[in-house]
């Protein structure tokens, strides 16, 4: 989802690109606004790019989980590199990271200042809705080719009542199909075709709950990280209680699943990974406004060995949620579910804010020019993936299988073709629509500048008439 500013740490950052954003994975401006807050002069950077990085590998790993998803998970080697390939829904939990992240470093900046809220919501549509829009508009022209043989076209079948849910970002609220969507397989969400759309729905409400909690998370980061973990970490386990409660004479298993799955996958879910990024910008703001010399001065100086314990840790960790299995389908273990999402979600937290502070060789593992060019068409490759593996299932006729060989092939057409929808994406609709809305709130902004009274020099030194 995306899901892409000023001089960034490294000191061999990119000129800014059009938009920062973050995010699942359609993420948030960071506008040059000054920065706040004590310790010495050093400037919090509008722009890191090693965010961006970050956010081109987990839409990457993304791509490649749904082609295994679709494939049944190929058994591999049966050990590390399936449960590496299993683990690739955490990749989702990575982009709430960064979309906190992002969308809180200019709060941080500013010193806490949410700035204007009208010129907020213009940058967060002009950011996330066209490129969506034009996605659903893509599935509409290819339902025949991206949908079972036989299907009723989209205009006479009952997608067609699930448009205003989508086009209004309410569809994960309102709508199921969270098993069903991936495959084409009749279904609401994502009209039976995207199933990822989901995440787009929980952005969206972090967007507009942001400007009403950014001034006191600011105070309180802390704080409201422990908040927003335990709060999480109960609507997980109180959904996941919600199918036991059902009355199983009239709900089958697979109904019950779902109604759990959906429950656990609402925006509550996410607050803690949300946080973790707001939480992870203040404090990356804070240690590169640190006196040298300082505790948090030191902390930097080490950023690059804590990068690499942080890698470590997320690895290891990811292959523990891979392991035991994202479902009971996939079997169960010791590794409590609950701990899945929150424990590699706290090592990429370190991992992100350690690599924003590195120099050196070190910044380049996702400070790299193919890591941020992957950032900055993520959204786009986000949006597109699955359409493209839902027309190679029901147009070329790649039907699931659960091998190896079968999952190489998908992401051999699939990962070139969703990269280069991601660019167009982003060449022709989100950078254009991203530029139109800078001038729109530049046009705005000068307007509302009062004009000089009559006495007052004009630069040449003129009286102003």
């Amino acid at each position: 989802l995306t899901s892409a500013g000023a001089s960034a740490v490294s000191p061999s950052a990119p000129p800014k690109p059009p938009e920062a954003s973050g995010g699942s994975p359609a993420g948030g401006a960071a506008p040059a606004a000054g920065g706040g807050g004590g310790g010495s002069k050093a400037k919090v950077p509008a722009f890191v790019p090693s965010i961006e990085g970050w956010r081109g590998y987990a839409s990457l790993i993304i791509v490649i989980y749904h082609c295994g998803v679709v494939n049944a998970f190929p058994t591999l080697d049966g050990g590390v590199g399936r449960a590496m390939l299993v683990s690739g829904f955490l990749a989702l939990n990575f982009f709430f990271v960064i979309s906190g992240f992002v969308m809180f470093l200019p709060v941080v900046r500013a010193g806490g200042e949410f700035g204007s809220v009208r010129a907020y919501a213009v940058r967060r549509v002009a950011r996330i809705v066209p490129a969506f829009y034009v996605s659903i508009a893509g599935i509409i022209v290819l339902f025949p080719w991206v949908t079972p043989p036989g299907a009723p076209t989209f205009w006479l079948s009952e997608r067609i009542q699930t448009l205003l849910a989508h086009l209004t970002f309410l569809h994960w609220e309102v709508l199921s199909g969270t098993i069903d969507g991936y495959y084409g397989v009749p279904g609401l969400l994502g009209f039976g075709v995207n199933g990822p759309y989901w995440s787009l729905s929980v952005e969206a409400v972090f967007y507009a709950l942001l400007p009403i909690c950014a001034g006191l998370y600011f105070r309180r980061p802390w704080i409201g990280l422990g908040i927003a973990l335990v709060l999480s970490t109960l609507w997980r386990a109180a959904s996941w209680r919600v199918p036991n409660l059902m009355d199983p004479k009239t709900t089958t298993p697979g109904e019950a699943f779902e109604v759990g799955s959906h429950l656990a996958a609402q925006f509550p879910a996410y607050m803690g990974n949300i946080a973790l990024g707001m939480t992870a910008a203040w404090l990356f703001a804070v240690i590169v406004r640190s006196e040298p010399g300082s505790r948090l001065a030191r902390v930097r100086e080490r950023a690059s060995l804590i990068q690499a314990a942080s890698l470590a840790v997320l690895l290891v960790t990811m292959w523990l949620a891979g392991r035991d299995g994202l479902y009971p389908l996939w079997g169960t273990g010791p590794y409590n579910h609950y701990l899945r999402d929150t424990l590699p979600a706290i090592a990429f937290t370190v991992l992100a804010v350690a690599s924003a502070l590195c120099a050196g060789r070190a910044r380049l593992l996702a400070d790299n020019r193919l890591a941020r060019w992957l950032g900055q068409i993520s959204y786009g490759t986000y949006v597109w993936h699955v359409i493209v593996i839902v027309f190679l299932v029901w147009t070329v006729g790649w039907l699931p299988e659960n091998s190896t060989l079968a999952w190489l092939k998908y992401m051999a057409v699939v990962i070139p073709t969703a990269l280069t929808l991601g660019w167009l994406s982003f060449r022709f609709v989100e950078r254009p629509v991203m530029d139109a809305a800078r001038r729109y709130l530049k046009r705005r902004a000068a307007a509302k500048v009062p004009p000089a009274p009559l006495d007052t020099p004009t630069p040449s030194g003129q009286m102003s008439s």
